[in-house]
């Protein structure tokens, strides 16, 4: 039996689509017409901190979320997350029927996916949660939360509490172990819902073991497989950004290295034609043209960090008498003949 957990976040920019999905709740949409058991819908579980006596009046628990808060909107920002807490059904099974809102496992599911998102953007962040049981599909909770960050006022005005959709992830990123943020949140529910709901769940994969499999409550049925595609971009194009980044790193280390390293045979200068030009790099006249291909295709991309670093370094040994090749002398050789600079904790990284 699988036992997964995944999460699936939306970013909400407008009051437009929370009047959308508060359409979606209350079953008055297109959508609802076609696919919910409307002698069902009474059963399903809604809650709101905002508007506890009409949990599903979700833009006035907006509202009522900003008066309580005093938080603002950022421009051009996402102004609410829409959160799908998702674990396999099978567990649910186990204790009933899995769309049974007395099943002590539905239950479980519904209060600890508002508890997760509380403990992890903060108890006033959670506006509303919903779980549906009108539905063919079972094992997910419709979180709508709105994380909030202090923003600085600029221009002498003071910081305001502001909504951050993005500041919110990247706190989840943090405390995780500074991962991607997507990936984070992935680790964050599944930990919660593996200690909290049954330790067998575990942090689900992509959509190939999860999504394919389960009907959301709050999507539109033909927008599921839309949203599946789009989930299965971000995990490639998050590997593919590791690898760039690491690549990239290597790349960047190499080029001060090697920079130095030019620098300090006099291949190369660090010059500033005149106050108002930039620092530049100038290659000596004596140079053969195979090293100075080699120092330009490396330096590639790369020129301004070399430059700052560089000149960071010269200051620096100038300040304590020390003479370049003196102090070069003492630092270590790798293989490419470069010098281990400390990427790490180098002056200006």
């Amino acid at each position: 039996m699988k036992a997964l957990a995944a999460i699936r976040v939306q970013k909400i920019k407008s009051l437009s689509t929370i009047r959308a999905a508060e359409a979606h709740g209350r079953r008055l949409d297109e959508a609802s017409k076609r696919r919910v058991d409307k002698s069902r819908s009474s059963l399903n579980l809604a809650s709101s901190q905002y508007s506890p006596d009409t949990p599903l009046a979700l833009e006035g628990a907006y509202k009522a979320f900003k008066k309580a808060t005093g938080a603002a909107e950022g421009k051009g920002s996402a102004i609410m997350a829409h959160m799908m807490a998702v674990i396999s059904p099978e567990i649910l099974a186990e204790a009933g029927d899995p769309r049974d809102p007395n099943n002590p496992k539905v239950r479980a599911l519904f209060d600890q996916a508002q508890a997760w998102a509380q403990a992890e953007f903060g108890e006033e962040s959670l506006i509303a949660a919903r779980l549906d049981v009108d539905e063919a599909g079972a094992g997910v909770v419709d979180l709508f939360v709105c994380p909030t960050a202090m923003q600085a006022g600029g221009r002498g005005r003071k910081p305001k509490l502001t909504i951050s959709v993005k500041s919110g992830l990247e706190a989840v990123a943090a405390k995780n172990g500074n991962k991607r943020s997507y990936s984070a949140i992935q680790d964050s529910w599944g930990d919660w819902a593996s200690h909290h709901i049954d330790h067998r769940l575990q942090r689900g994969k992509p959509k190939r073991e999860t999504m394919r499999q389960h009907v959301h409550a709050d999507l539109f049925r033909e927008r599921v497989e839309e949203l599946n595609q789009r989930q299965d971009e971000l995990d490639q194009r998050e590997r593919e950004l590791e690898r760039c980044e690491k690549k990239a790193e290597i790349r960047a280390k190499k080029a001060i290295n090697v920079g130095f390293t030019a620098c300090a045979r006099d291949e190369i200068s660090i010059i500033r034609p005149d106050s108002k030009s930039p620092w530049e790099i100038r290659y000596s006249p004596e140079l053969p043209d195979d090293r100075r291909q080699y120092l330009i295709e490396t330096f590639d991309g790369f020129t301004g960090v070399i430059v700052r670093v560089i000149r960071t370094i010269m200051n620096m040994l100038k300040q304590q008498n020390v003479a370049v090749k003196d102090y070069a002398a003492t630092l270590k050789q790798d293989d490419d003949d470069a010098y281990d600079l400390g990427w790490s904790d180098g002056p200006t990284l």
